[in-house]
């Protein structure tokens, strides 16, 4: 890194952060007050090396000290722009974080969404004057897969763009298009592909640039009571109110509903409403030839829901799960093995029920 912590100095400006919001909201409403790149901001702030793209891997391992100097927050504010906070309720953060053995170890399946998920009427912020400019927040609980709609305004949350273009996925990024200094916060960053021929050799491609804080034209289906339920439920556990190992056993348990119903699919099909099961038969065609086939969620948030209502149904009354696991032998007899379940009440109860069963 070009400059060490001990010589960046605090930004002139900075702006306080708002409820619930994530590093990648942060960095965009702050580099946009700024008029530099959300990259060079990282590079400012101690993030990235000079040049460096902005990796989801700092929501695991920024150097809160450092960013909240340089940024002018308090150690506690910049730690609730990252993930570090929920590593003992969702046990998928725990299970990504550097150790002295990995550095940098491979992301659970249950950590990131594809490509990030929003609410536009979240992000058209609540009126205030910073959030008329700056927009409202990116909220970092839409970065992990099992958040799916906004119990605020009552809708599955969008994702992409509602402009006709292919979906970019982030992948390693944090951020797409990093080097832009111009674009507001709720704008599009996907890269637009051009015609052969219609930009000068080693032109940057356009970004789509369309409002994410708009909601789309076309009335998007809505969640129903049992997926609103849901999702508060699942929010309501990563809240401090709740006992830490309370909610990583609940998470563990209902990833481990989530792949039975999807390794014994169509059995569990009466458990949806009719309107799910295509996107959860795609789901699960899509992962078969994955090494963990059935051991994450669906792309599209309304099949998120749907599979997760269900397996908190489920969980609500395991004497539902036993006829459902003893298909599971059968159908994928490594299931037990290749899925990073950590022990629970539940699971042990079903491995005792169903994979020690006697013949």
């Amino acid at each position: 890194m070009d400059d060490t912590p001990t010589r960046l100095r605090p930004l002139t400006r900075s702006l306080d952060p708002l409820d619930g919001e994530s590093l990648y909201g942060f960095l965009l409403r702050l580099a946009y007050r700024l008029r530099v790149g959300p990259r060079h901001l990282a590079h400012l702030a101690g993030c990235t090396f000079a040049g460096e793209n902005v990796g989801r891997r700092h929501l695991l391992d920024l150097d809160m000290e450092v960013f909240a100097r340089v940024t002018r927050l308090t150690a506690d504010e910049a730690a609730d722009l990252t993930l570090i906070p929920w590593k003992d309720r969702y046990p998928p953060i725990a299970r990504s974080l550097p150790t002295m053995a990995t550095r940098r170890p491979k992301p659970d399946d249950w950590l990131f969404t594809l490509t990030p998920r929003h609410c536009p009427q979240c992000l058209a912020g609540d009126g205030t004057p910073i959030q008329q400019r700056y927009g409202g927040p990116w909220k970092r609980s839409w970065l992990l897969p099992i958040v799916f709609a906004c119990p605020d305004h009552q809708v599955f949350l969008q994702q992409g763009c509602p402009a006709s273009h292919p979906r970019q996925r982030h992948l390693g990024h944090l951020i797409l298009r990093s080097r832009e200094p111009t674009l507001h916060p709720t704008q599009c960053r996907v890269s637009l592909a051009e015609r052969p021929g219609s930009n000068p050799p080693g032109a940057k491609p356009k970004i789509c640039g369309v409002r994410l804080d708009q909601s789309p034209d076309d009335i998007p289906p809505r969640p129903g009571a049992s997926e609103l339920q849901s999702q508060q439920r699942l929010l309501d556990l990563l809240g401090p109110d709740r006992p830490p190992e309370k909610a990583a056993r609940f998470f563990t348990d209902v990833r481990m509903l989530a792949s039975l119903i999807c390794v014994s699919w169509p059995l569990g099909r009466d458990l949806f409403d009719t309107a799910m099961a295509p996107a959860i038969t795609e789901h699960v065609r899509a992962r078969e030839q994955s090494l963990t086939p059935h051991d994450d969620l669906p792309d599209a948030p309304a099949a998120t829901g749907a599979l997760l209502t269900a397996a908190i149904a489920l969980l609500d009354a395991p004497e539902m799960a036993r006829p459902l696991a003893r298909h599971i032998r059968a159908a994928w007899p490594g299931l037990a093995h290749s899925i990073p379940w950590a022990e629970s009440s539940l699971a042990e109860v079903l491995r005792n029920h169903y994979w020690h069963e006697p013949q």
